[in-house]
């Protein structure tokens, strides 16, 4: 088994921007006793997923590289980054993310097209919504929520952020978090 997702990589500036925003977040949370319980994602990791596919058996793995590694129709974009939020978007929360402020229709759009190509290729469909969303962090269990608006942080936006290509990774899950290796990639079409 091999443990998939599709991503769009953030570029370095913008990666570096996000690692500030998660590092100072992080800082004033210190003090809250929900700081402890939050799995924060390291610099390299950053990404906005576009589809998790969990456990894949090896012997499917080859159909999916090559869903996924054939040019995009999509053209590519620009993703500004803004504002703080959870998920779910009530109660304990489990995910602390930074929003998409501009580009989320393209990415939306992008989704489909990823999400066709996996179809194709014997993946059963997502059966939620698609959600625009950068995760910073993740808690370890569900205990409460820390008043982001507090943090004053994700207010100023992240980019812009160049989309040219999708990436399909594995991540190997370790003891000292997960580590991710590129599988394929499929670079989008240029601006028409």
């Amino acid at each position: 088994m091999r443990r998939l997702f599709v991503a769009v990589d953030l570029d370095d500036r913008a990666r570096s921007a996000v690692a500030g925003i998660i590092s100072t977040l992080a800082g004033r949370l210190r003090h809250d006793r929900l700081a402890g319980r939050i799995t924060w994602v390291r610099e390299e990791h950053l990404h906005l997923t576009l589809r998790f596919l969990g456990d894949v058996e090896e012997a499917r793995v080859p159909a999916i590289r090559e869903a996924i590694s054939a040019p995009l129709m999509a053209v590519g974009f620009d993703v500004l980054l803004e504002g703080l939020g959870m998920f779910p978007p009530a109660g304990r929360a489990r995910v602390i993310w930074l929003g998409v402020k501009s580009g989320r229709a393209e990415l939306e759009s992008l989704s489909r097209e990823v999400e066709d190509r996996l179809h194709a290729a014997a993946v059963p469909r997502e059966a939620r919504p698609f959600q625009a969303h950068l995760t910073l962090g993740r808690f370890r269990d569900a205990t409460g929520r820390p008043d982001l608006e507090a943090s004053g942080l994700g207010k100023a936006p992240v980019g812009p952020c160049r989309v040219d290509h999708v990436t399909l990774y594995e991540s190997r899950l370790s003891g000292t978090g997960p580590m991710y290796a590129v599988v394929a990639q499929a670079m989008m079409a240029a601006r028409r």
